[in-house]
């Protein structure tokens, strides 16, 4: 069988996120799986805001995006995650992904033929499902493939503690468990993925 690339995006200014730490544990479920996995943390990336029209070469930053367009590109599949800010997700993780305007529209159009898995964390108990809501919107906009497990994590105080490490057992098997989804569905032929979508 083929080896399969699983990208984590995920991104927060925080340097205990628990957004992070949540993708990286996700990203351990795939590797168990025998994917290969990276991480981007769009906080690292230090993007510019995105100008709907400009192509990349326009960007000072040119180089940085287009490897980030590249690294998205090639993944077999993708986890996303992000902090949920009142309500919503947070400016930066919305600010990268609106990057993937910039992908190319042939042979396939964004994430056609990709499956996305998600993770959402607030700092309250509700506002974690409507950042599974708002990732959802935003990864079929994007033509992706959106796993059946999703994973709205909250309060975050009850399942991290002030270093950001998780301490709640069933959180880390259920994001093991999406971890292993996205790799057992991004090895899926791309007719029968399509049917899911």
């Amino acid at each position: 069988m083929r080896e399969v690339k699983i990208v984590g995006v995920g991104g927060s200014f925080n340097p205990t996120s628990s957004s992070i730490t949540a993708l990286v544990y996700a990203l351990e479920g795939a590797q168990e799986s025998g994917a290969v996995t990276e991480l981007i943390n769009l906080a690292e990336l230090n993007l510019p805001f995105f100008v709907p029209g400009k192509p990349v070469e326009s960007y000072a930053e040119a180089a940085t995006i287009q490897t980030f367009l590249d690294k998205v590109r090639e993944a077999d599949g993708l986890l996303f995650a992000s902090p949920v800010y009142h309500g919503t997700l947070s400016g930066l993780w919305k600010n990268g992904i609106d990057f993937l305007e910039l992908l190319p529209r042939t042979p396939t159009v964004y994430l056609e033929g990709k499956v996305v898995g998600l993770i959402a964390l607030a700092g309250g108990p509700f506002a974690a499902p409507n950042g599974i809501t708002a990732l959802q919107h935003t990864a079929r906009a994007l033509r992706a493939t959106v796993a059946p497990l999703t994973l709205p994590l909250g309060p975050t105080r009850k399942l991290f503690d002030g270093q950001g490490r998780l301490t709640e057992p069933q959180t880390l098997e259920g994001l093991h468990s999406l971890g292993q989804q996205v790799v057992a569905l991004a090895q899926t032929p791309k007719e029968e993925l399509l049917k899911i979508a």
